[in-house]
């Protein structure tokens, strides 16, 4: 008899260990889930928003448009800063604008000064590098993200049936504009630039 009092005992003092113990592994797995959750909450709120990737940038585009239309009959040849930061450069000549994220501070848009009969004008963006490298190889601290050539249509005509590389931004009814991007690796210091320059071909607009 006093043995099967104590397998009964032995019995119950094993299930309330175990019924213990489970209770305490469900109660640290909640514990954890509960803790984690809260770092990730915390991680997406500290975490600055990076503007310079192009699909946040197309954020800013969409409120350029409206200062677009306000500066769109402006006619003098410097970059106007925008409420967003964003510069909007208008070409005197022509009357097309160009658009630059804040991140193409400095940037520059001048007259090519290679004539070619393959079209009427020419124009290059450029932005200044600190890239010794290329300072060193090309002798320059100016690189061209890309060129605006102003063609006839029937110099545009000719160029669909060459090895031309080149995109048609626009047009009004004297000319096509074709946006041509850089040759060759970039200086390393315009990486950011680079991934940007698509987005500143598609702002392009003319009167």
């Amino acid at each position: 008899m006093k043995k099967k009092t104590l397998v009964i005992v032995i019995i119950v003092v094993l299930v309330i260990f175990f019924g213990i113990s489970a209770l305490a592994c469900v109660g640290y797995l909640l514990w954890k889930a509960a803790n984690d959750s809260g770092n990730e909450n915390n991680t997406m709120i500290d975490e600055p928003i990076n503007f310079h990737m192009g699909l946040n940038d197309n954020v800013n585009i969409e409120n350029t448009n409206s200062d677009k239309s306000s500066n769109k009959n402006s006619s003098k040849d410097e970059n106007e800063n925008t409420s967003s930061n964003e510069t909007i450069y208008t070409n005197p000549d022509y009357g097309f604008t160009l658009t630059f994220p804040m991140d193409w501070k400095g940037v520059k848009v001048q007259p090519s000064y290679v004539s070619s009969a393959d079209y009427v004008d020419s124009y290059e963006v450029l932005l200044q590098t600190t890239d010794q490298e290329f300072i060193d190889t090309y002798g320059d601290q100016y690189f061209a993200m890309c060129l605006v050539d102003i063609m006839t249509q029937q110099q545009w005509d000719d160029a669909q049936e060459s090895p031309f590389i080149g995109e048609e931004l626009g047009r009004d009814d004297r000319y096509v504009y074709v946006g041509t991007h850089f040759n060759g690796m970039p200086p390393i210091d315009l990486e950011v630039q680079t991934r940007q320059l698509e987005d500143v071909m598609d702002s392009f607009t003319v009167k």
